[in-house]
């Protein structure tokens, strides 16, 4: 199993978006060192080796990046703006040969394959800017997964998605609270060089389904 600090060094090599993010998509980079750690957490819970896995609203692709190296067998990575999904398609191919490939789309629109992957890992948008984006990324995502799903999430709207989950047949852990750093990059939103949100990196568990029928009866 790859090491945190061994990860967090590679993850470095990815770089923050190009000029301006764009504030009404929520473009703030996950850091190294909270992506080396969720990923450990994930390793904590299952093995990735030969999962096919997938990002959606993959940004810079620090998420991705991190997946590929714990030799999984391919990674879907989504990503709405055109211009952020050509650089990092070229960090990703610079930064590592494992197999990937990232789509530009919307995620609320995307009709996906039939065939589902193994396991989804995202940092969605919190829903600052557009209210409930970040149910529309979790809803997809429980739809497109044959397996977990793991996201990152306001600590303030965990009651709101613990009751999600069970409406969909998932479980629920929250695996570690975090602050996450929110640099400043807009001035006019931004008053502190550096705030922090509280945010829960969230493990919705997959149920198979003849389980679900077995909890369904037993109720």
């Amino acid at each position: 199993m790859i090491k945190k600090k061994q990860l967090e060094s590679f993850l470095q090599q990815v770089p923050d978006f190009d000029g301006k993010p764009n504030w009404n998509l929520e473009q703030h980079m996950t850091p190294p060192s909270f992506a080396s750690e969720i990923i450990q957490l994930i390793l904590n819970e299952e093995s990735l080796e030969n999962l096919v896995c997938a990002d959606f609203g993959c940004g810079t692709g620090m998420l991705t990046a991190g997946l590929l190296c714990c030799n999984v067998a391919h990674v879907f990575a989504y990503e709405f703006d055109e211009k952020v999904a050509q650089d990092t398609l070229q960090t990703l191919q610079e930064m590592h040969d494992g197999a990937f490939d990232l789509i530009i789309t919307n995620i609320k629109h995307h009709k996906f394959p039939s065939q589902k992957v193994d396991l989804i890992l995202m940092n969605p948008p919190f829903g600052t800017k557009e209210a409930n984006i970040d149910t529309v990324f979790l809803l997809q995502a429980f739809q497109h997964a044959n397996g977990n799903v793991y996201s990152i999430h306001k600590s303030s709207t965990r009651q709101y998605l613990e009751k999600l989950a069970i409406e969909n047949k998932r479980t629920f852990k929250v695996l570690k609270e975090f602050e996450f750093p929110l640099p400043k990059k807009f001035s006019k939103y931004h008053k502190k060089d550096l705030a922090f949100t509280q945010v829960d990196f969230i493990k919705f568990g997959y149920v198979k389904q003849q389980e679900a029928k077995q909890d369904i009866q037993l109720n």
